[in-house]
């Protein structure tokens, strides 16, 4: 009972990283189909805020979370070494775009961020 109960931990701690990395990719999708800088900006914090979790450095709480529940950030719940230097290049760049006040310039870093979380995806 002992070993089921640690492999359905670390099974679920893997599963908070994927169901979090899904939904930074659907706010990506949302993300690239931004009409306005301000719309981009919005989306580029939700993914943060997935990136990072609720006690991560750079979570907005002014934005939403639409992780909440699901773990602690994609950052601090994937195993993989490889896929969480995936994450913190998105944390990375969306923290860049979320300053950038010229839409073509925030679209450039918005396909790049779409781009690595579908790599996360995999």
């Amino acid at each position: 009972m002992t070993t089921g109960l640690i492999f359905a931990g670390t099974s679920l701690a893997a599963g908070n990283a994927q169901q979090e990395i899904n939904k930074a990719l659907l706010h990506a999708d949302f993300l690239i189909k931004a009409n306005t800088l301000n719309h981009m900006h919005m989306h580029m914090h939700h993914i943060l805020n997935c990136m990072v979790g609720e006690h991560g450095k750079g979570f907005n709480a002014h934005y939403m979370n639409p992780c909440k529940g699901l773990g602690n950030g994609a950052i601090n719940d994937e195993t993989s070494a490889s896929k969480r230097k995936l994450l913190r290049q998105i944390d990375q760049l969306a923290s860049v775009g979320v300053t950038i006040n010229d839409h073509a310039a925030a679209h450039d870093v918005a396909l790049a961020i779409h781009s690595l979380l579908e790599q996360a995806d995999k």
